[in-house]
């Protein structure tokens, strides 16, 4: 996925561009596909014959919170960044789109949090670029709802990291190695390249990465997260501090070997910068440490499934982020044998029943 950021003064200018017929007449039925308000409300009429779009009201929206920070406001208060995805990586729907946005304005830091206001913002996807790329662009205003101006630092490189990020959540293609700034990440060894190649899979390192993620994306406590490693069938170590055996200050995951061979241990760190402990704890900053004993005892529904229903069940966790706009999933359609596990939308922790015997007593 490719970030591309341009600044702006003039709001209602670019949306025009957005929702016009483009500069090879390649721009395909525009509209709003997330924003920082009910797409429905936010998305703007057109208007009767011509095909032309009544914008104004979209374009107040956004600017309202400009208006409101009066001179204190950032000139360029227009921040856009287009996202898109090489020809050979295929076309999202609208739902993916809709949620990759939304994660991505997330991690940009510009939906506030519990001490600071959100920015205003909106995607629009209007079809594939002149070159057969699928894309979204998102417009953000660069002041809160209350009317603070918002500075950026550093934010190209965020937006390379960010992307970085969203590769590994939604499962797209890495097509820009070495990106400037983008999440460090140790590289493969001559061995684990070898064995990947041999076997036509991914590495053990990358499914562990994937796997890790996926945990993450679906727990609301580091408690919760480790639960859930232990629920996708990872090996799980806590490494603790010498003085206290009981805090623990690192960890280690592997997958389970085949047969009586020993399992390979990675360390979070090794896996990618921002999988370390440390980094991962940033999630949930005042929530009580979970100690070692607890990191041992933490158990999962899904750990108690056999292996097949596990896996099962696990792939629907890993899509997590993909089964509902807003980010959360009511039904997690993992289907096996006409299956279907239900889980609670705030965790995406999984509830699991057996089906039905034969004499319709579930088991």
């Amino acid at each position: 996925m490719i970030p591309k950021v341009t600044y702006g003064t003039d709001v209602t200018g670019l949306l025009k561009y957005l929702f016009g017929p483009g500069k090879a007449e390649e721009h395909v039925n525009p509209h709003l596909v997330a924003g920082y308000d009910d797409v429905a409300l936010l998305a703007p009429k057109q208007r009767d014959g011509g095909g032309k779009w009544s914008l104004g009201e979209l374009g107040a929206r956004l600017k309202a919170p400009q208006i409101a920070a009066g001179e204190r406001g950032v000139k360029q208060y227009m921040w856009q960044c287009s996202l898109s995805l090489p020809a050979q990586e295929g076309q999202l729907d609208d739902a993916t789109w809709g949620r990759i946005a939304g994660r991505f304005v997330a991690e940009m830091g510009f939906t506030g949090d519990a001490e600071r206001a959100g920015c205003r913002w909106v995607a629009v996807r209007h079809g594939v670029s002149a070159n057969g790329n699928d894309h979204v662009h998102l417009v953000v205003t660069l002041a809160t709802e209350d009317g603070a101006p918002v500075w950026l630092r550093q934010d190209k490189r965020r937006s390379q990291q960010v992307a970085d990020l969203l590769e590994d959540e939604f499962g797209l293609g890495k097509w820009t190695p070495g990106r400037a700034g983008a999440t460090k990440r140790p590289e493969l060894s001559r061995p684990e390249v070898d064995r990947a190649r041999r076997s036509g899979q991914a590495s053990d390192r990358e499914l562990l990465r994937r796997q890790v993620r996926a945990a993450l994306a679906g727990a609301d406590s580091e408690a919760a997260w480790v639960a859930r490693m232990k629920g996708a069938g990872l090996l799980v170590a806590a490494r603790t501090a010498s003085e206290d055996p009981n805090q623990v200050v690192g960890y280690a995951v592997a997958l389970r070997p085949a047969g009586v061979g020993k399992p390979t241990w990675y360390a979070g760190r090794s896996l990618d910068a921002d999988l370390s402990l440390p980094q991962v704890r940033k999630r949930w900053p005042e929530a009580q440490r979970p100690s070692a004993e607890q990191w041992k005892a933490a158990d999962s529904v899904e750990s108690r499934l056999r292996s097949e229903d596990r896996m099962a069940v696990w792939r629907s966790s890993a899509s997590c982020w993909r089964t509902s706009p807003a980010g959360w999933p009511g039904w997690l359609p993992a289907r096996r044998s006409g299956q279907r596990w239900r889980g609670p939308a705030p965790s995406c922790s999984l509830g699991w029943r057996r089906p039905p015997n034969r004499r319709g007593v579930a088991r």
